[in-house]
């Protein structure tokens, strides 16, 4: 079998506020094709990306789908969340990253999911 697009991918970036440059916050977003969704392959992004992310990030600001459950639950996993509706249909959401929560909480996302089938 060959794959003309991957199933998922994930990326993060240092972001600004406002015009002003914030160090210790990073933008992340992940995508997983509809076929490949609840199997995991989101956690197992953040689980490899996270750890990478520069030295002094702390927090995470996105926008979630308000209808994304899933999604909305993976960030709760991560630390404390604060969601604000936007006028979009979505919400923005800032993850304050709990060192402990992070990994203990994509370990737990984990077992849950029932892997590829």
């Amino acid at each position: 079998m060959i794959w003309l697009r991957p199933p998922a991918f994930a990326w993060y970036r240092q972001v600004s506020a406002r015009w002003t440059i914030q160090l210790d916050t990073a933008d992340i977003a992940v995508s997983v094709v509809d076929d490949w969704q609840g199997r995991g392959v989101a956690t197992a992004l953040l689980q490899a990306l996270l750890p990478l992310r520069p030295v002094g990030v702390t927090r995470l600001d996105t926008e979630i789908a308000m209808d994304n459950v899933p999604a909305l639950a993976m960030v709760r996993r991560l630390g404390k969340v604060s969601a604000t509706p936007i006028v979009s249909g979505a919400y923005r959401v800032e993850v304050a990253l709990t060192p402990g929560a992070l990994a203990a909480g994509l370990r737990a996302a984990d077992s849950a999911s029932p892997g590829p089938g």
